[in-house]
């Protein structure tokens, strides 16, 4: 038996009813930057996690800078 490595369209099928309108409210509002989903989301993450603020970004290579520059770190010089 093949056990996929990972399956995304099954995880797919089980929030797609939750996923796609607010995909749809996205694309029809043009809001692909910012705007209220992302502010929800900051302030609902913040809340969940017990912290004053959250900052979304486009990934995660993204958050990983604004960590290492929030604490000073940057280019190693030999």
């Amino acid at each position: 038996m093949k056990v996929p490595f990972l399956d995304l369209k099954a995880q797919y099928q089980r929030i797609k009813d939750e996923v796609n309108p607010a995909i749809q409210d996205i694309l029809d509002n043009t809001a692909f930057i910012l705007g209220k989903s992302v502010l929800q989301f900051e302030k609902e993450f913040a809340k969940a996690h017990n912290v004053k603020h959250c900052i979304g970004t486009s990934s995660g290579t993204d958050a990983n800078h604004l960590v290492l520059w929030a604490f000073g770190i940057g280019p190693v010089m030999k």
